[in-house]
């Protein structure tokens, strides 16, 4: 990611910067984390900036930054989790947020400067059980704990996050639950002052606590306001629609003590996209293609959650882009009565080799099957990297329309 040249120079001299009037102005720090903050950095500016609400800039040096270099910001997002910035640097965001301004904590940077010692992207147990910074775990509500039971989370899974405090501006007018799929940090240690907003059962099957764990809170810290969320493990936990709602509000609210972006249902006339992953690896880039149409409201669910529920009425359309050998009968049951309520799919590349135990999948839907391994007469199918392809359209269809030859480089 660039760095904003002049905000550094700004950050590095101690100058005050000036910014004009209007949008929330708000400060993501960044730069490191032992999550991939090159893609989540990016993408939580985009939430933000899609909403024309806020003017966002990143700073990828935290260490740098001054009083004097924050004056001009309503709310900083820490979306960092690394080495100590320095006594400069500590105190102007603490001082920051406590004369009044706001804080939003991100997943990752719920156990920043603590009992983990962030190196590059890896992290090492420092043998420090208490924070190393003390007053950052008293401003964001919480610190990770070494000490049993430790902070942790179990296997990530699919869980529903249950609003208990209904009177927060932050959860007002939402449903009670959303369903997400994501890191449940346990065992936190709660800090005295911190209003929980919302929380998950973090179930013991999977290594969880068997509690409900805190997900959401808030923090009155001076007179500022810290809003922190342990969600956002990455960019495919970040799609999911409470995330991003809970987010930009958190961070709203954060900046002003209110919330005024509406918890906006997809467009009229919008088509639903549903899109499913897992199973394979692919370039983050991905989440991006549904991105500037109007009449494409899409989400995006790792395997199998989606399949769990009677998902007809929540999607118009699904797309696969994961590779699943098999379903459960009641997740088959979900997928087929989808498909036979004329709703429609796309299957994207690796996920012909989804189902390969369910003939009425490869022969009835797809039409076709990528076989993992040989079955009867039939060899295992196979594949070259990095071909150089000249794709043409084989007849008349209202996809193709238009179109002349493709030239791509593909598997």
């Amino acid at each position: 990611m660039r760095k904003i040249p002049h905000l550094l120079l700004a950050a590095l001299l101690g100058a005050p910067l000036v910014l004009a009037q209007g949008p929330l102005q708000v400060l993501i720090l960044s730069g490191r984390n032992n999550h991939d903050w090159r893609a989540s950095t990016p993408f939580l500016r985009k939430l933000l900036q899609d909403t024309q609400r806020f003017d966002v800039r990143v700073v990828e040096e935290p260490s740098g930054i001054t009083a004097a270099a924050l004056a001009g910001y309503h709310v900083a997002v820490s979306d960092y989790n690394g080495p100590r910035w320095g006594e400069t640097a500590e105190t102007a965001l603490a001082s920051f947020v406590r004369s009044g301004k706001g804080l939003a904590v991100v997943h990752g940077a719920s156990y920043a400067f603590g009992g983990l010692q962030v190196l590059g992207d890896r992290h090492v147990r420092t043998g420090i059980f208490e924070p190393s910074w003390p007053e950052y775990a008293r401003m964001t509500g919480a610190r990770w704990s070494e000490q049993a039971p430790k902070s942790g989370h179990g296997q990530r899974h699919a869980f529903q996050v249950k609003f208990v405090d209904r009177e927060h501006p932050i959860a007002a007018g939402r449903p009670d639950t959303f369903l997400t799929s994501d890191e449940l940090y346990h065992n936190l240690r709660m800090q005295p002052g911190a209003r929980i907003l919302a929380t998950a059962y973090d179930a013991p099957e999977i290594g969880g606590t068997g509690k409900d764990e805190p997900v959401l809170w808030t923090v009155a810290y001076g007179t500022g306001r810290v809003f922190h969320t342990t969600l956002g493990h990455d960019l495919s936990a970040m799609q999911s629609a409470g995330f991003r709602a809970t987010f930009v509000h958190g961070v709203e609210w954060a900046a002003t003590g209110k919330v005024k972006i509406p918890v906006n249902p997809p467009p009229a006339g919008a088509v639903k996209v549903q899109v499913v992953t897992g199973g394979h690896d692919f370039a983050a880039s991905f989440y991006g293609l549904f991105d500037g149409y109007a009449d494409i409201s899409a989400q995006v669910q790792p395997h199998p959650g989606v399949f769990r529920r009677d998902f007809r009425q929540s999607a118009d359309v699904l797309v696969l882009y994961d590779l699943i050998e098999k379903l459960d009968d009641a997740q088959k049951q979900n997928l087929r009565a989808f498909l036979e309520s004329a709703k429609g799919m796309v299957v994207l590349h690796h996920a012909l080799a989804d189902n390969q135990d369910w003939p009425w999948w490869y022969q009835d839907v797809t039409g076709g099957r990528y076989l993992l391994k040989p079955e009867g007469s039939s060899a295992a199918s196979t594949f070259q990297h990095d071909v150089d392809l000249l794709v043409r359209p084989a007849r008349s269809h209202p996809i193709t329309a238009g179109l002349g030859p493709i030239l791509i480089q593909d598997e």
